[in-house]
């Protein structure tokens, strides 16, 4: 699991990160423009650095999962004691998929931008996909880009956004953890739980890995459309990178 999120850390960060850090508007003849990559920016910065938090969380939950397994203290009414690193790591996965999800409406602005069309405060990701047909708007241009060089996107952004929104209206949070003795394999997973509509999702490293490897595949594409458009500038030089490795 862990092998699977640095791996896709590192593609976001050179296929995300570093390209929208690195190719531009130009900030003289397309203020509106350049302003709204800015704040891409700023979000791609978020992303990766609470990213590398969410890691190290999940690291310290596996951590303490796997020494209360070992001291049995799973037994009877001891099985209620909370579990901090597991409430860490919650908190974390609701943070990151918060803003992974502003993150994409940025790259939509920035898809208007590139086709000379105005974008504002109603500006989203979400006019681009058809939500009951679970598919792309192929009338929309950001539709249109997606669905040829990230065809799991709409899939992807429709679940994204429905726990997204369940976040926002309350959710109660369990824990499902577990370890497995012969291959000392720790499995740490948030459940979260709408009261009262019956409806719940889990919530583990993997959904991070996704976002990260999905979102870095959506900005290399919309990146490298603009070039080919002539609107956005190639970089001169390559940009660094948040951190050289990631280790436990």
């Amino acid at each position: 699991m862990l092998k699977s999120f640095d791996k896709a850390f590192k593609d976001f960060e050179s296929n995300g990160y570093s390209k929208l850090h690195g190719h531009c508007f130009d900030a003289t003849t397309e203020a509106r423009n350049f302003q709204i990559q800015i704040q891409a920016q700023s979000l791609a910065s978020d992303v990766g650095y609470l990213g590398m938090i969410v890691r190290d969380l999940h690291v310290a939950a596996v951590a303490d999962t796997s020494k209360r397994m070992d001291e049995r203290v799973y037994r009877d009414n001891v099985a209620q004691t909370i579990s901090i690193p597991m409430a860490k790591l919650a908190v974390g996965f609701k943070c990151f998929f918060l803003i992974i999800r502003a993150y994409q409406d940025l790259l939509y602005k920035i898809i208007l931008g590139i086709e000379n069309q105005p974008n504002g405060a109603n500006s989203s990701m979400k006019k681009a996909i058809d939500s009951q047909n679970r598919s792309f708007k192929q009338d929309n241009p950001a539709g249109s880009l997606l669905s040829q060089k990230c065809s799991q996107y709409a899939e992807w952004f429709i679940d994204l956004r429905d726990r997204r929104n369940l976040m926002k209206y309350g959710i109660g949070v369990s824990y499902i953890t577990g370890k497995n003795y012969v291959t000392g394999e720790i499995n740490v997973v948030v459940k979260m739980t709408v009261p009262g509509k019956r409806i719940s999702f889990e919530l583990s490293l993997n959904q991070i890995t996704q976002a990260l490897n999905i979102s870095a595949k959506a900005t290399k594409a919309v990146i490298e459309y603009g070039t080919e458009k002539g609107r956005v500038k190639e970089p001169h030089k390559n940009l660094g990178v948040f951190r050289k490795g990631i280790k436990c």
